[in-house]
């Protein structure tokens, strides 16, 4: 992608990487930083911006001639807000038409999905148009999506393996439970876990449970808040932003989960507990009981066992084909307003 051949000019100009897996795109970026960083004095060679840079400060680290090496690296690491819009789009056209060949500028831009496009870069944001009508080899891109949560656990083992650890595919799961499809944080848990074990053993599920707080129920957690609330279109908003990152099966196991926790803290409630006696009875994270106990204060135990009911047949229409998993979803939650 970034090799060392003879002559700059073959090379790509601009690299562009954006999506919502900053964890993939952080590992792209260090790649071209690794090559760079093999020749002697090869920091020398790298430039980074981190915030918002005005459009000349780049123009002048672009225009730099490279030191003991032949290729210079100019980073924008969160360049989503630098494109945004049509501020700088002509100073910004201007300087990529006119980069050196010496020159790679690479352009990452962390973003949001809504209603199935990146947020502020739709297919037809000026800087896709201008990338799509490049000569062949100007410009090397990547779309860099989160995973579905189904793929996580087979990730988190190889990240695991890459690192010299290994994580049980229990572990793996429990992982994927608590955190969702965040690959950052999955980084960021498999490094402490690994430690943990100090490399000596397989991360066990236990050792998930004891060391990794749970996160990745919060935007379940939004769609339950609605749904108690009995705001079923803003529930209904949220299954459909939940959908477009999550496939359906996965995403329906986290919610029948969510208010199988509800029953539970229900119960500890009724029973005159607060947070704490939940998290101790649900062994969950002091963020999750709070949650759960405001969540649990919107139901009564009988619409919860009917809501429970109603997931359990909402499960068997998917199981059995009858149902379309995002319609029988979507018909889920649009009942919640007669429970």
């Amino acid at each position: 992608m970034f090799g060392s051949t003879a002559s700059s000019e073959k090379k790509p100009r601009v690299y562009l990487f954006f999506g919502n897996d900053e964890l993939a795109m952080h590992k792209l970026v260090q790649g071209l930083v690794d090559k760079v960083m093999d020749v002697a004095m090869g920091d020398m060679n790298i430039t980074r911006f981190q915030e918002n840079p005005r459009v000349d400060e780049v123009r002048d680290a672009a225009y730099m001639i490279p030191m003991f090496g032949d290729r210079r690296l100019v980073l924008l690491t969160n360049a989503q807000d630098w494109v945004k819009g049509s501020k700088n789009k002509d100073s910004i056209l201007k300087l990529l038409d006119g980069l050196p060949g010496s020159t790679a500028l690479v352009l990452q831009l962390n973003l949001e999905l809504e209603r199935g496009n990146w947020k502020d870069f739709a297919p037809a944001h000026w800087l896709r148009k201008w990338v799509k009508d490049q000569p062949a080899g100007t410009v090397f891109q990547k779309e860099c999506s989160l995973p579905g949560i189904g793929q996580m656990p087979g990730l988190i083992m190889k990240e695991a393996k890459e690192k010299k650890g290994e994580f049980s595919p229990e572990a793996a799961q429990e992982l994927t439970r608590a955190i969702g499809n965040d690959t950052l944080i999955a980084s960021l848990e498999i490094d402490k876990l690994l430690t943990y074990v100090d490399y000596q053993r397989p991360v066990t599920a236990e050792d998930v449970r004891l060391l990794t707080p749970e996160v990745a129920p919060i935007s379940v957690f939004d769609m339950v808040d609605a749904i108690g609330e009995r705001n079923i279109p803003k529930a209904a908003q949220l299954l459909h932003r939940l959908l477009e990152t999550e496939m359906p099966i996965p995403l329906f196991g986290m919610i029948v989960r969510q208010f199988r926790l509800l029953i539970l803290a229900r119960e500890v409630i009724d029973q005159g507990g607060r947070k704490s006696q939940i998290e101790k009875a649900l062994k969950v994270h002091p963020f999750v009981a709070e949650k759960l106990q405001k969540q649990a204060s919107l139901f009564d135990m009988n619409q919860l066992k009917e809501i429970y009911h109603r997931l359990l047949t909402t499960d068997e229409y998917m199981k059995t084909g009858q149902m379309d998993p995002k319609i029988a979803m979507e018909m889920f939650v649009s009942e919640m307003s007669t429970v």
